[in-house]
């Protein structure tokens, strides 16, 4: 994962999951994650209707957010397949 990448992830308490619902719409949630050895971690409660979206389809995006100006510095997008 490239530093900055990690760094903006990082440089917040929540960020952006972005799943889909069961008819195909997107659905977006506040989450945490912990990143560590290469993998990032989402803390949820397993129930959660995010976690029930990723369980029956495990296409994810995750999106760091941004500071207001003046202090933006840039956001960082990752998408992919839960696990």
């Amino acid at each position: 994962m490239a530093r900055f990448v990690r760094e903006r992830l990082e440089a917040h308490k929540h960020v952006f999951l972005g799943t889909l619902r069961a008819d195909g719409a997107p659905r977006i949630s506040g989450i945490e994650v912990t990143i560590g050895a290469g993998e990032i971690w989402l803390g949820s409660m397993t129930a959660s209707r995010k976690i029930r979206d990723l369980r029956r389809d495990p296409r994810m995006v995750l999106h760091s957010g941004s500071d207001d100006p003046p202090s933006f510095v840039g956001d960082a997008r990752v998408s992919g397949r839960a696990e």
